[in-house]
C-alpha cells in the first residue's frame, strides 16, 4: 500500500519510499533544506547506502510505502546460514589497520557468522593480491571498558591468524 507525498516534510527516517530509485528504499536519514528540498540518505533492499538531494517539487512524484519492507530476520530458513563479511584492505607491507566500534560490536553480535576479510593489495596488480579470513575475530576484544570510536590492530599479527579462502 502506498500514499502520494506532497512535501519533503512527509518523509521521515525509517519511511519506505517508492519512486526514488527503481526499487523501494528505506530512509536512513533526512536533512531538510530551507527551500523545501532535502538531502535524503537511503538504503535500497539490495543493500548499501546512497544519498540524493531532492528539490521541493520532487516529493510529489514519490510514494510512501506503508507495507512491510525487507527484514534481515524475516525468513529463518534463508538467513540461518547468512554470513557478514567485513573487508579491510591495505597495501602490502602495512603495519596496522583500523576497525570502528560499530564494526567490532557487529562482529561480536554475529559471532561465528562474522568474517573479517583481510586483503593485502600488491603494488604489481590484483593478480598478486592475497586474502585471509578470520572467523569471530572480535569475540575477545573488550570495547565496553573504554570510550573509543576506532581500534587500531596489528596487520601482521592479524594476517598470521587468518586462513586462506577455501
Amino acid at each position: 500500500m502506498a500514499g502520494q507525498t506532497t512535501s519533503t516534510r512527509q518523509i521521515s527516517k525509517g519511511s519506505r519510499l517508492r519512486g526514488l530509485t527503481a526499487d523501494d528504499v528505506t530512509i536512513v536519514a533526512i536533512d531538510f533544506h530551507e527551500d523545501g528540498g532535502a538531502t535524503v540518505t537511503f538504503r535500497p533492499d539490495s543493500g548499501g547506502v546512497d544519498e540524493r538531494v531532492l528539490s521541493a517539487s520532487e516529493p510529489a512524484e514519490l510514494q510512501v510505502v506503508t507495507g512491510p519492507g525487507w527484514r534481515f530476520d524475516g525468513d529463518p530458513v534463508v538467513f540461518a546460514s547468512a554470513m557478514y563479511i567485513e573487508v579491510k584492505g591495505r597495501i602490502l607491507g602495512a603495519d596496522t589497520f583500523e576497525v570502528t566500534f560499530s564494526e567490532v560490536m557487529l562482529g561480536k553480535n554475529m559471532g561465528r557468522a562474522h568474517r573479517l576479510a583481510l586483503v593485502s593489495v600488491h603494488p604489481d596488480g590484483d593478480a598478486h593480491d592475497q586474502i585471509r579470513y578470520l572467523t569471530d575475530h572480535f569475540r575477545s576484544i573488550d570495547v565496553d571498558a573504554v570510550a573509543t570510536t576506532r581500534i587500531q590492530l596489528d596487520w601482521k599479527r592479524t594476517w598470521a591468524a587468518g586462513t586462506e579462502p577455501r
